[in-house]
């Protein structure tokens, strides 16, 4: 049998995404486990939607991950975190570049802002209906994260998740 080495990624792709439908969610996983994801981090915002995490649910998201690792070449699993609240995500690596899903016109595009550096990238992409202000304000002001826009449309959140993770991966390749 072929033996394949896979070198770790110098600088990780986050994805820190609040609560989507159910039937979305698996579209999510895939997608941006093809695309390179390193960790997928799941919280509840005020405006998201009741998502409940059975043993049930995280045992299909694992084999969502596994599938797509699989049809994708990659060989390490993209880690999964829950949390209860956009302020529990407190733990970040030293080296790091965050950023959110900004549907104000004055956003720059990731694009126009991005540069190439070691730094792990975190992208938080609110629910459907938006991020509460509050959390803009904590992650404006106690993340000091960097409002960004994907596109010029507003994105539905898995749609923006996606986008985010495929932009960053497109640009960290040049």
């Amino acid at each position: 049998k072929d033996v394949f080495f896979e070198k770790e990624k110098k600088q990780k792709l986050i994805l820190v995404q609040a609560f989507i439908k159910p039937n979305k969610l698996d579209f999510l996983l895939e997608k941006t486990t093809e695309l390179g994801v390193d960790a997928i981090w799941f919280f509840k915002s005020k405006n998201s939607e009741k998502l409940n995490f059975s043993k049930n649910r995280l045992d299909r998201m694992r084999s969502i991950l596994i599938a797509a690792i699989k049809q994708s070449g990659r060989l390490y699993l993209p880690k999964i975190e829950i949390f209860e609240s956009i302020k529990d995500i407190k733990k970040f690596d030293g080296n790091k570049n965050i950023y959110f899903g900004d549907v104000e016109k004055k956003a720059k595009r990731y694009v126009d802002i991005y540069k190439k550096d070691k730094k792990n990238s975190y992208f938080f992409i609110g629910p459907e209906m938006g991020f509460f202000l509050g959390e803009i304000s904590y992650l404006k002001n106690d993340l000091k994260a960097k409002g960004i826009k994907l596109n010029d449309n507003i994105l539905r959140a898995e749609t923006a998740g996606i986008a985010s993770i495929a932009i960053a991966a497109h640009l960290l390749k040049l």
